[in-house]
């Protein structure tokens, strides 16, 4: 069972990813600034233009990643890994690996939802190959966040409001249970040609 709250459990090393898409400032901010204070050991990565974001707030992330569109300039240091534009991953997928290279187990993603439609369900995408990779993720957005589940569950505090959606990633999705909400489930089979967890 995990937190409802998104944060990471004690023992987990945290990846936090700084993205191309539009970032709340303040979320990221308070974010950062709970793992320094509660000393945490975690490794920050610019994917792209994800690198102008943390600039602003006079932030040397641990690693540059991309091919540097979004950008519009490579970044120059030691820290800086550059890709061609034509390739196979995205540059957050490509962050997200060397986090995984890393030991990283759980990933903090900013900048992962909004802007371009096509890389914001890419991203959801990418919290599934996390789940597949023995880690977890959750992409923090402006007016929502997302992660992905595989054979466990996720508990709310009572205090959240909100309203909370269910997709199946995969073909299908079996034994989904949801209970203590407005609409509960109970043994659901999902798939991911109905969208009823909507």
């Amino acid at each position: 069972m995990i937190r409802g709250d998104g944060l990471e459990m004690e023992t987990e090393k945290v990846c936090v990813i700084a993205g191309a898409a539009p970032i709340i400032e303040k979320d990221f901010l308070q974010y950062y600034d709970n793992l320094v204070k509660e000393k945490k050991e975690f490794f920050l990565i610019a994917a792209d233009g994800g690198y102008e974001f943390l600039c602003h707030n006079k932030m040397k992330p641990d690693l540059i990643v991309g091919d540097f569109d979004s950008l519009g300039e490579v970044p120059q240091g030691a820290n800086v890994i550059t890709h061609p534009v034509m390739k196979d991953d995205t540059d957050m997928l490509l962050a997200i690996k060397e986090g995984l290279k890393r030991n990283c187990t759980f990933f903090a993603i900013f900048g992962g939802v909004g802007g371009r439609f096509d890389h914001t369900y890419a991203n959801v995408q990418h919290l599934a190959y996390l789940k597949e990779h023995g880690a977890r993720g959750i992409l923090f957005g402006d007016t929502m966040h997302m992660t992905s589940l595989k054979e466990e569950g996720l508990c709310f505090d009572a205090c959240f409001k909100g309203t909370v959606s269910v997709f199946a990633l995969s073909d299908k999705a079996e034994g989904v249970c949801i209970s203590r909400l407005k609409y509960e489930l109970e043994n659901a089979c999902l798939t991911r040609y109905v969208p009823l967890g909507v």
